[in-house]
């Protein structure tokens, strides 16, 4: 019992030290590029590109092309956000595909197209 109660203090008293040491060492400049690109907000071809885990060029070039779109007021923000969501929440590895063919449908539907 007294090994393990030694043990046990010794843990209790080096856990503070160690992160004391951990925090020390990790850098806090503000300038840093990925500091910098964090406080940036993110644009929504970014944010399609990360939500439907774009691989392939050309996915790429279509979440562009459809940001661009609704830069110009041609497709309703709210329906590429709305649709993006829909995809990502159902589940699938690859959800792009799933999109795509959504938001092509829906954007026909009303007169649309991306």
């Amino acid at each position: 019992m007294p090994r393990r109660l030694a043990v046990c203090t010794v843990v209790v008293l080096a856990v503070p030290f160690i992160a004391a040491q951990v925090v020390a060492a990790t850098p806090a400049d503000p300038a840093e590029p990925a500091a910098a690109a964090a406080r940036r907000p993110a644009t929504l071809a970014d944010r399609l590109k990360a939500d439907l885990r774009v691989q392939l060029p050309e996915d790429e070039e279509y979440c562009d092309q459809v940001a661009s779109l609704v830069e110009q007021g041609h497709l309703p923000e709210r329906l590429v956000t709305s649709t993006q969501a829909w995809a990502a929440a159902k589940g699938r590895k690859y959800p792009f595909p799933l999109f795509r063919k959504a938001l092509e449908m829906k954007a026909a539907r009303l007169g649309l197209f991306p």
